[in-house]
């Protein structure tokens, strides 16, 4: 049985602009299990597994040495599954060793190739490769917003490494629109009849567009910093005595919004806004788990807050005004997901009311939060968006207690990729400074 449901607007809009995530998986080679064992017991799981309301249906015979892709194509305005008989999982082994730009190469190829349109078809592609000297082997997805969002995502490749049960239900009912989902769940805020809808800012709001007119590009999309998980224990630690109740994706924030207030060298007052990413999932009562459900608040700070250029980032010590920017995002974000900034953002754009959606931001960020991976193995990120001109990040932990904190960065058309690099380098710096503050 196919399910099939409507389209909302924002799910269109992901499905013509190819709005993608890919995940890559590297982890090293078990000895008592051949990569071809692996790809059997991948093959077993995926033909009874659904994504969210992505139903996936399978033969009980598969070849599992060619890939094979699963459509989902639009017909009408309705979304159905139907495989393409190009094999679900690949066997192929890469011809050098492999280091952090390979893997981001990698996932540029994943999500630069797959190119297909509404009309065309849109997949959601498992994978699975080994190095040329058998020690590592990496597990990909690669799919299309349309149909998951980050967060699914992740939990779909923990199901697939085998770290974990799914959530999900695997049934054959239909599953909602997440739209419909979301509208019902807005009796649950506790400020949903306050105005005005959105809290604007001051000032106009900072772009990367205004920071330059050079839209020359340094070749590469996407950024990706590491932090190791002693860095993110040390700052932890320096916000809870300096700054309590802040997060660590609020210090992210204010860190980028004071690098990107070293870059601005005009007179004007400006604000720095950040997009934020909200799941709305934990508002909505259902029965089944779904691939999406998400909304946004824009958190807005003035610039004129921040030290202002010239900015040395290697010997910065502007630490206060940081933490006190990190507090402000944080009490920010939770106010405006109470009063139901992130609800009314969802039902704007899954209108297609995209200009109700609330303030511009200079920025995107979403933290998909702590993924489970196997030990010693390492998870990679990275999005497409065709057409889009902003800054998106993406920023995830790898595993409760071992693992690293992971920051990717992409970088959208026509901007100025080097100054977006220096940028985000730069909030990178301040916040290994503050985890080498000794505070008590």
């Amino acid at each position: 049985m196919v399910q099939k449901r409507t389209l909302n607007a924002i799910e269109t809009l992901f499905a013509v602009e190819n709005v993608r995530f890919a995940l890559l998986l590297v982890m090293p080679v078990d000895d008592e299990e051949t990569l071809n064992d692996e790809i059997s017991r991948l093959a077993t799981l995926a033909r009874s597994t659904r994504l969210g309301n992505l139903l996936i249906e399978r033969e009980p015979s598969m070849d599992v040495d060619a890939e094979e892709t699963w459509t989902l194509t639009q017909e009408l305005g309705k979304y159905s599954c139907k495989p393409t008989g190009e094999g679900l999982l690949t066997n192929q082994r890469h011809n050098n060793e492999l280091d952090l730009k390979d893997y981001g190469r990698i996932l540029e190829n994943l999500v630069q190739k797959d190119t297909e349109s509404a009309e065309g078809g849109l997949t959601v592609k498992i994978g699975l490769k080994e190095t040329k000297d058998g020690k590592r082997k990496f597990l990909y997805v690669n799919g299309n917003h349309a149909m998951v969002d980050g967060r699914s995502l992740t939990h779909f490749l923990s199901v697939l490494a085998g770290l974990k049960k799914s959530s999900l239900a695997w049934k054959t009912q239909t599953i909602p629109n997440w739209r419909n989902m979301v509208m019902t769940s807005t009796g649950k805020m506790e400020k949903w009849s306050e105005n005005p809808p959105f809290i604007e800012g001051e000032n106009k709001t900072l772009t990367f567009r205004e920071l330059s007119t050079d839209t020359s590009s340094s070749g590469q999309e996407s950024f990706r910093f590491c932090f190791p998980v002693e860095v993110l224990k040390s700052v932890r630690k320096v916000i809870k005595i300096c700054a309590p109740g802040t997060t660590v994706t609020g210090l992210l924030a204010a860190a980028t919004m004071q690098s990107l207030r070293a870059e601005y060298k005009g007179t004007e007052s400006r604000d720095i806004a950040v997009s934020m990413l909200v799941d709305l999932r934990p508002f909505i009562e259902i029965m089944d788990e779904i691939n999406q459900a998400h909304g946004t608040v824009t958190l807005i700070y003035s610039a004129e807050k921040f030290k202002a250029p010239p900015v040395d980032f290697d010997c910065f010590d502007n630490f206060d005004h940081v933490l006190q920017a990190a507090d402000c995002l944080t009490k920010q974000l939770r106010e405006k997901i109470l009063r139901g900034e992130a609800h009314r953002a969802a039902l704007a754009v899954t209108n297609g009311e995209y200009e109700k959606a609330g303030p511009t931001a200079t920025f995107e960020l979403s933290n998909l939060g702590v993924c489970e991976i196997p030990m010693g193995a390492e998870l990679f990120t990275s999005q497409r968006f065709d057409g889009y001109d902003g800054v998106s990040c993406l920023v995830h932990s790898e595993s409760p207690s071992e693992g690293s904190f992971r920051w990717n960065v992409s970088v959208g058309t026509g901007l100025d990729s080097n100054l977006v690099e220096r940028v985000f380098a730069n909030a990178v710096k301040i916040f290994r400074h503050i985890a080498k503050l000794k505070r008590t």
